[in-house]
């Protein structure tokens, strides 16, 4: 995902998702439901 996904709401919740280097794959992740994007 770009930069541009920082903030993007989370599609379950609408809580802002975070994001996070997992073994050089870029997520995104929600922090209250805990839902993961790529």
């Amino acid at each position: 995902m770009t930069n541009a996904g920082v903030g993007m709401p989370c599609p379950v919740c609408s809580v802002p998702l975070a994001m996070s280097d997992r073994q050089g794959v870029e997520i995104d992740y929600c922090p209250q439901c805990r839902g993961v994007w790529e």
